[in-house]
């Protein structure tokens, strides 16, 4: 019971935390726009490609930190080692690849770029400092993985909202002060991320004394995460083709204005799977502690659990913004474009299938045996972009680059399903029954009503209040067995008597 409190207090503050940091992150978005202009925005999102390369990155190497030092403490092994070693391994992976990110991205901007906003010294300057945030972001990412592996979400959630607040802080006084500049935008991004690292460093200094921020290695852990971090770093990297790669063929294929709404639209995707995912980090060390301990019959309920509570959130977020995308953007941005509207429908239908696997995902990791796992599955997410640019030259649609991603996020969720299968720790069926097909049916059933049923014209914020509600309803009626809204119920009263004495 305690491991089941802890949890859910955990999910519901880093879920709580997600929810607020998206609303500001899409604010902060619209202040850019403003700040910016459309063309500059959409520009600068392709020339500082870098920063997504290293959001991507950095979860990656938060996920294997945040594995090695959960396995250390369900062993009770050498803590300080594992983290001085991770450390060192960032510092390699950030220097070798920012090499060849640069090499890569100078070529990108001399020959292939298409733009007459920006003066190509400025460009050069912005590149420049988008490396060195990748850079800062990769090397302090184990900091971030100490305070979820310790199960300190509240730590954890402090650090990651200095982050947001003080980007959207930085971009108010560059607004006020009249610095209009793209390159001063830049420079405020990679400010809020020094702030929140530094802020790190002293919160695991006060709460956290006996681990020290080293850099050393043990051969022997040295060649177990080097091994995991390659093989996530190429799922990684397949991610990040199935996102900026294809960024890259919109601005071949069609204009800055195209390359824009790609650019919000990837915004709105970034901050969906963020939420998604802010949940799924909470059950995580869980996972891991779990499958070191060889608990597997904990393990598979805690899978089916973690899977249905991803399920729920998505849930609840695609059905809130069904039917109301063109009001959200008029709010958001001041007017709705139908390609952006159009691209942002297809991009629900990518993140509800890829969200289906989530806990799946978290439990291959948590084996430590990602190889093969990773070249089937970092393979097939690789074909999109020959897939996309081979179609457009065929259909000239921008709603191609979409299509063609849910195609290939059904294929991959196919082969996580034949992998899990294999470890033989989860009774697939059973997941596949009541999470995937149980979910599946609610929302279908979801839509269905509130289009029937629900007046669209009915104010926003009253619309969005009922999609919640009939989520919940629906969810905890159709979605959770009778034994299951038993536990539910009595983790809530218990965490109500915690607070009442």
């Amino acid at each position: 019971m305690r491991k089941v409190k802890k949890l859910v207090t955990n999910s519901v503050l880093m879920f709580s935390r997600m929810a607020v940091m998206m609303l500001i992150t899409l604010y902060t978005s619209r202040v850019a726009i403003d700040y910016l202009g459309e063309e500059v925005y959409g520009l600068f999102s392709l020339i500082t490609g870098v920063i997504v390369l290293g959001a991507f990155l950095t979860t990656i190497l938060e996920s294997t930190a945040q594995r090695f030092i959960s396995e250390s403490i369900a062993l009770q092994d050498d803590k300080q080692t594992t983290i001085s070693t991770l450390f060192s391994v960032n510092l390699v992976m950030a220097i070798t690849l920012s090499v060849i990110v640069y090499i890569i991205g100078q070529y990108y901007i001399e020959y292939k770029l298409v733009q007459n906003v920006v003066n190509r010294e400025t460009i050069d300057k912005i590149f420049v400092v988008a490396i060195i945030t990748f850079i800062v972001g990769v090397v302090s990412s184990p900091l971030l993985s100490i305070f979820v592996a310790f199960e300190r979400m509240g730590l954890y959630a402090a650090i990651t909202f200095c982050e947001v607040i003080s980007k959207l802080l930085l971009l108010i006084f560059l607004m006020n002060g009249k610095y209009d500049s793209v390159l001063y935008y830049s420079l405020a991004l990679l400010t809020s991320v020094l702030i929140s690292r530094l802020l790190a460093i002293w919160l695991l200094r006060i709460y956290i004394k006996n681990l020290k921020i080293r850099f050393g290695f043990d051969r022997n852990k040295l060649k177990r995460i080097f091994y995991y971090v390659s093989w996530n770093a190429f799922g990684s990297l397949a991610a990040i083709a199935n996102s900026h790669g294809v960024s890259l063929i919109v601005n071949a294929f069609f204009s800055l204005n195209v390359s824009a709404y790609r650019a919000i639209a990837l915004q709105l995707n970034s901050a969906i799977i963020q939420i998604i995912n802010s949940v799924q980090i909470s059950f995580n060390p869980q996972v891991v502690k779990n499958y070191t301990k060889s608990d597997y019959s904990y393990l598979s309920s805690l899978i089916t659990v973690n899977g249905r509570v991803v399920n729920y959130l998505c849930t609840l977020i695609i059905v809130s913004l069904v039917g109301n995308v063109e009001k959200i953007l008029e709010l958001w941005l001041g007017d709705s474009q139908q390609y952006l509207v159009k691209f942002i429908y297809l991009m629900l239908v990518d993140i509800y299938i890829i969200c289906q696997t989530s806990a799946l995902v978290s439990l291959v990791q948590s084996t430590g045996k990602i190889k093969i796992y990773q070249i089937v599955v970092g393979g097939t997410m690789l074909m999109n972009i020959p897939l996309c640019y081979f179609l457009l030259g065929i259909h000239k649609s921008p709603l191609v680059v979409y299509i063609i991603p849910i195609i290939i996020s059904l294929i991959c969720m196919l082969e996580r399903f034949i992998f899990v299968k294999h470890l033989n720790i989860v009774c697939l069926s059973n997941y596949i029954i009541n999470s995937l097909l149980r979910g599946l049916l609610i929302i279908l059933s979801l839509i269905f009503l509130k289009y029937t049923f629900l007046d669209q014209s009915i104010p926003l914020y009253l619309n969005i209040l009922i999609s919640i509600s009939m989520s919940t309803f629906f969810w905890v009626i159709f979605g959770l067995k009778y034994r299951e809204l038993q536990w539910a119920w009595s983790v809530f009263t218990s965490q109500k008597n915690n607070v009442t004495k």
